[in-house]
């Protein structure tokens, strides 16, 4: 039984959708990794540190998701875990003080001269991030842009009188977020900034299922995971190496890409490869070997492909215009939908956002036009509208496993 084998069996039965615990699950290999296992990348490396944000209307059991990895990970003895909010100062002081017991209540000062052996490490799990990083804080946004590929050190200037250097700083992210908690936590800007192409976007509509007493983790289930993630954390160190095959998928996956189409995910398409190489660092070190193979990348590509053909779905209308917010409610209400819903209908929802019922039509025939909406007969003759879901086409099908994941997944 593989690591993934055993996580899904820790999970038991769910409501939160399996694409949220298979990520989950990759956040928690890559936080209990921090900066011991790494790959050389021209005049840097990489490590299997991730931002991974969980997206999808409230009451998708996001929070079971992040919660569920995050018990596992305090099972095997990791306690490196941010506290649900923080200003950066605190942030900062917390990644420096979490090494060494008794220090939490240090001033920065005391800890600037503080430079442990395996550097200074924090997992973020929050399942609502606008919770964690408040809203609009661009100051907070900025320095986690720059501490997801940090190389030796953080600078930070002027904290309480000086400045502070932050050794070895390696950060993980696992979150969850809602389109509307996304737009307040984003400014706009965020998205020419940087940090929204360190994300990892997975994004999923409610699985459907209806269980009323969701059972405990089963405690032999959860043992053999703990067992697992311990000889992984154990054994799983130092240089990881590529196969000539390997090399070859690398090669071909980086060549073949075909960017998203989705303008706001440009920057993100610079670093598509990065974000690949960390996915396969955290895959190898699931299997307990520092050894990527061919097979890791290609699952590692398939992961990434299926979850980026929803990641436009994920921002919803986020960063797309003045009437952005109205389009996401309109969005919302036709996802509910059982049958196409009318102008009228629409307009008791969202008229009072809008000076006129015109603005309404031309804000839903640009919905159409951008293949986000369709419209349809109801009844025969009144015309009402339904979501439009656009499949990305695949490209690189030979680059793709797509038997590694469930059908439930790949939607």
């Amino acid at each position: 039984m593989d690591y993934f084998q055993k996580y899904f069996k820790y999970i038991g039965h769910s409501e939160s959708p399996m694409i949220y615990h298979r990520w989950s699950a990759i956040a928690a290999v890559g936080g209990l990794l921090g900066r011991q296992f790494r790959f050389p990348f021209g005049h840097t490396e990489l490590y299997p540190n991730m931002y991974i944000m969980l997206m999808g209307s409230p009451g998708t059991r996001k929070s079971t998701a992040v919660n569920a990895a995050r018990k596992i990970m305090k099972a095997t003895g990791y306690d490196r875990f941010a506290a649900d909010r923080m200003s950066k100062e605190m942030f900062l002081k917390s990644m420096m003080s979490t090494h060494v017991p008794g220090l939490d209540s240090c001033s920065i000062d005391d800890l600037l001269d503080l430079v442990p052996e395996d550097g200074h490490e924090m997992h973020i799990i929050a399942d609502e991030f606008t919770d964690f990083v408040g809203q609009g804080n661009m100051e907070f946004l900025t320095m986690l842009t720059k501490l997801w590929d940090c190389p030796e050190e953080y600078l930070h200037p002027k904290l309480t009188g000086q400045d502070v250097r932050v050794d070895q700083p390696t950060v993980n992210l696992l979150s969850g977020n809602t389109p509307a908690g996304f737009t307040l936590a984003f400014p706009p800007e965020a998205i020419g900034q940087g940090f929204t192409s360190r994300l990892i976007f997975v994004h999923s509509d409610p699985s459907g299922k209806k269980i009323p007493w969701p059972a405990p983790p089963c405690p032999e289930a959860m043992q053999d995971l703990r067992e697992h993630l311990v000889q992984m954390k154990l054994h799983v160190k130092g240089k990881a190496e590529l196969t000539d095959e390997a090399k070859l998928a690398a090669e071909a996956m980086y060549a073949s890409f075909e960017p998203l189409d989705d303008h706001r995910f440009a920057n993100y398409t610079t670093r598509r490869q990065t974000h690949l190489l960390k996915l396969a660092l955290c895959l190898a070190a699931a299997d307990l070997t520092t050894v990527i193979t061919a097979e890791h990348l290609l699952k590692a590509n398939t992961l990434l492909h299926f979850t980026e053909c929803s990641m436009g779905k994920a921002l919803g209308e986020y960063g797309r215009g003045r009437n952005s917010p109205v389009q996401q409610d309109i969005l919302a209400i036709l996802e509910k939908a059982t049958q196409p819903i009318t102008m009228n209908q629409l307009w008791r929802n969202v008229g009072s956002d809008l000076t006129r019922q015109s603005e309404l039509v031309d804000i839903i025939k640009g919905m159409i036009s951008a293949q986000k909406v369709q419209a349809k007969q109801v009844n025969g003759q009144d015309i009402g509208f339904l979501p439009l879901h656009v499949v990305r086409q695949e490209w690189g099908k030979n680059l793709l496993l797509p038997d590694y994941l469930s059908m439930e997944e790949m939607v």
